[in-house]
């Protein structure tokens, strides 16, 4: 299997697993009115959107070059890491303000 292939399968088996950890966290935060599991739940949200942000980047690393980008799309996998960042930074500035 070749590389590109391998890093697909991994992002989306990132982004099952992590979905499918919200998701129980969220039912099971519920049933029992556990405010400390919800947010939890939230919190894994956050690495799910990470996962999403991580699997587009990998997909979109394989398109080949274009006129527009001469030497392929290969370096979106370098700026990709910073948003799931900047998404926690300004999640513990609103938090801090309550």
């Amino acid at each position: 299997m070749d590389t590109q292939r391998r890093k697909e399968r991994v992002a989306v088996l990132s982004v099952v697993s992590n979905t499918t950890l919200v998701a129980m966290k969220l039912v099971v935060g519920l049933m029992i009115g556990s405010v400390s599991i919800i947010s939890e739940a939230i919190h894994s949200g956050v690495d799910l959107l990470a996962a999403i942000i991580a699997l587009f980047s990998v997909k979109t690393s394989s398109i080949p070059a274009d006129s527009e980008h001469p030497f392929g799309h290969g370096k979106i996998e370098t700026p990709a890491p910073s948003k799931p960042c900047l998404s926690l930074w300004q999640q513990s500035g609103s938090s801090s303000r309550q």
